[in-house]
C-alpha cells in the first residue's frame, strides 16, 4: 500500500495541504469539508477518501459501511483465496434494540437488549433451510434453571410438530432408555388418519375393540388429552382389543378415551 510520509504533507494557504514538491510546489489537496477523512492513495494519486473500509494486509478480511446496506463483515474463504461475506448488520429500528455479545466461565452469551420490557430475537432460515442445534453430538433447548419451556406454533393456524428425524422416536423424560416414555415414532405419526386410525370411546368401559387391521405395536392409549405409559394397558393381538389394567382411577362417562394407531393396507 502507497504511504505518505510526515515531511512530504504541510499545509499550504487557506487550509490547503500541500503534498510533495519543494518551495511550495507540489499537488494541493483542499482540506476544508473533509473533517473525518482519511487519505489515500487511489489510482495513483492523493484523494480524500471516508473512513468506510477496514482491510487485512490480503484484502480478503474486511469491514465495509456503506449507506444503503449497512455494515458488512467479510472474511478469507477455507481455500485462502478469497473474502466472503460472513455477515451483514442492517439498518435498525427507529427504537434502541439490539444484540450484546459476552462470555462467561464455560459460555458464551448472545443476549437482546434495549429500553423495551420484551424484545424477541427472530431467527429466520432461508427458504426450507433449517435452525440446527449442535454440530456433533446431541442437540439441548433448556430454559433456566427453575423455569419452564415453551415450544409454541405460529399465531393463528401454525402447528407444533415434533418429529424424532428419520426413524428416530420422540420421548419425554432424560433420554430414550426408557421404552415406556416413547411418545411415537415418526412412521407411526405418518400412517395415522383420523377417519380410519383414531377412535373415540365415552368412559363406563375397562376394554376396547380397535380397527381389525389395527398393528398392534403402534397403538398409543390417550385418557382426556394425556398419553399413557403403555404398561397401563394390553392389546390382544388376535382380537384387537384393548384392556386397561393399572389405571390409578375408575373410567366413568365423563372420561375421553382415544387411540392412535397404524393401520395395515
Amino acid at each position: 500500500m502507497s504511504q505518505l510520509k510526515a515531511k512530504q504533507l504541510k499545509l499550504a494557504a487557506a487550509g490547503d495541504l500541500l503534498i510533495g514538491g519543494v518551495g511550495g510546489t507540489g499537488t494541493s489537496i483542499s482540506a476544508t469539508g473533509n473533517d473525518d477523512k482519511v487519505l489515500r492513495v487511489i489510482n495513483g494519486a492523493p484523494a480524500w477518501s471516508l473512513n468506510d473500509n477496514v482491510k487485512s494486509a490480503n484484502g480478503f478480511n474486511t469491514a465495509k459501511a456503506t449507506d444503503s446496506v449497512g455494515l458488512e463483515i467479510g472474511v478469507q474463504n477455507s481455500a485462502g483465496t478469497a473474502g466472503v461475506t460472513l455477515a451483514t448488520f442492517k439498518s435498525g429500528s427507529a427504537s434502541d434494540e439490539n444484540f450484546v455479545f459476552s462470555s462467561k466461565s464455560g459460555a458464551v452469551e448472545l443476549a437482546a437488549k434495549g429500553t423495551s420490557a420484551n424484545i424477541d430475537i427472530i431467527l429466520t432460515p432461508k427458504g426450507d433451510g433449517e435452525v440446527i442445534i449442535g454440530n456433533s453430538g446431541g442437540g439441548i433447548i433448556q430454559a433456566d434453571d427453575n423455569e419452564d419451556l415453551k415450544l409454541l406454533g405460529g399465531d393463528g393456524t401454525g402447528n407444533l410438530i415434533l418429529n424424532g428425524g428419520g426413524l428416530g422416536k420422540v420421548y419425554y423424560g432424560d433420554d430414550a432408555t426408557d421404552a415406556s416414555k416413547e411418545i411415537a415414532t415418526k412412521g407411526d405419526i405418518q400412517a395415522v388418519t383420523f377417519t380410519q386410525t383414531r377412535s373415540e370411546y365415552a368412559g363406563d368401559a375397562s376394554s376396547f375393540a380397535l380397527n381389525a387391521k389395527t398393528v398392534v405395536a403402534s397403538v398409543l392409549a390417550h385418557i382426556n388429552g394425556l398419553i399413557l405409559k403403555s404398561d397401563t394397558y394390553t392389546v390382544n393381538p388376535s382380537t384387537k382389543v384393548v384392556t386397561f389394567s393399572s389405571l390409578p382411577y375408575a373410567l366413568d362417562s365423563m372420561d375421553q378415551v382415544v387411540f392412535t394407531y397404524e393401520i395395515t393396507a
